[in-house]
């Protein structure tokens, strides 16, 4: 069975979970906070003031637009729709983000609370905003009992599909998250402002960056108390067929024919990356972990949601958490029991694609 490559942090560690930085990166100015902040508050702003004030045009245009191509539920326009109903969030959350800067001191866990307080306000508002303008239908299978901690491991297929383990898990019993987060995201100001105020490790996608990485990931799993939950989706990427195949290939290429046959044989997930839990795994001795599954936004892109892939669709989500006791305590063991409850995942995707 594949090990990790890096060496892990040591279990029972006793450092306080950092607020992790940002790697500093002269080939980009959203690497810079200062700068990357004077770019991307005012460009929402003045985003939200021409989207409003042109709203009468520009909602007719895009109703023109549907119903030109006989897109009678007129997905572009709710599109538009969300997208401002998403700028409005997003500036009342910077709003708070001021607030909290003004009342309270540094990293204090007022702060930390206040900034909870402003992800669940962000996460509910745009799920449940996203919900509504799409129709779309939610059934919810297995909530197990959520008091913490918990080691949260989630499918990922889709932009929307961020929100579902705070609105699901975290949110309705108040628990701290954290969480590890693609860096491209540092360009949304609202989870820019409030992941710095929590334990956050920012991920640059590439495998030169890996060590770090996984340094980052295992900090989050660091002095855990019964209100915290840590989220990662253990496949790193949105699932598509084309990665899928992707990550296939890699493995023929290396001649590692058991990870490829492994990754073949999960259908409609990615093979999950088995660093990030491993690490976690070990630096969280005492952590559950939870599993989440979802199907029904495989179309759930912006591009299709605009073409209307996200119309009165069906959103199923299951969850289930397995005990510590019942998690393998040798790395070889915990990939073998990883790609068991991810095949789990896999298999319960299919079953309800193929039951609608």
């Amino acid at each position: 069975m594949a090990r990790s490559d890096v060496s892990l942090p040591k279990e029972n560690s006793t450092t306080n979970p950092p607020i992790l930085p940002v790697e500093a990166d002269s080939r980009s100015p959203f690497n810079f906070w200062m700068l990357r902040r004077l770019i991307t508050i005012p460009s929402f702003s003045l985003a939200f003031v021409v989207i409003t004030i042109g709203a009468p045009v520009l909602f007719l245009a895009t109703t023109f637009w549907d119903i030109q191509r006989n897109r009678k539920n007129l997905p572009l326009t709710r599109v538009i729709l969300l997208t401002w109903f998403y700028l409005v969030v997003e500036l009342l959350t910077i709003a708070g983000c001021l607030l909290d800067r003004m009342f309270c001191i540094g990293r204090s866990k007022t702060s930390l609370s206040l900034n909870n307080v402003l992800i669940r306000f962000w996460s509910s508002c745009l799920f449940w905003g996203a919900v509504k303008i799409f129709g779309l239908r939610i059934s919810v299978e297995g909530l197990p009992p959520v008091d913490g901690p918990i080691l949260l491991f989630s499918r990922h297929v889709s932009p929307v599909d961020n929100l579902i383990p705070s609105v699901f898990v975290s949110n309705p019993h108040r628990l701290h998250i954290r969480t590890a987060l693609n860096r491209w995201l540092l360009r949304d100001p609202s989870i820019d402002l409030v992941a710095h105020r929590i334990p956050t490790a920012f991920i640059r996608v590439g495998d030169h960056k890996r060590p770090r990485h996984l340094k980052d990931v295992a900090a989050l799993g660091q002095n855990l108390e019964a209100n915290d939950v840590v989220l990662l989706f253990p496949e790193g990427t949105l699932f598509n067929e084309r990665k899928r195949s992707q990550i296939i290939n890699r493995f023929l290429k290396s001649n590692n024919t058991a990870l490829a046959e492994k990754a073949e044989s999960f259908k409609n997930v990615l093979l999950p990356r088995t660093g990030g839990p491993l690490a976690l795994l070990k630096n969280s001795p005492e952590a559950d972990v939870m599993f989440l599954a979802h199907t029904g936004l495989e179309l759930g892109t912006y591009l299709q949601a605009a073409r209307g892939g996200l119309m009165r669709k069906e959103l199923h989500i299951r969850l289930w958490r397995v005990p510590r006791e019942e998690i393998p305590e040798s790395d070889e063991d915990r990939i073998d029991w990883l790609y068991e409850q991810w095949g789990q995942v896999d298999k319960w995707i299919g079953n309800k694609r193929d039951s609608h």
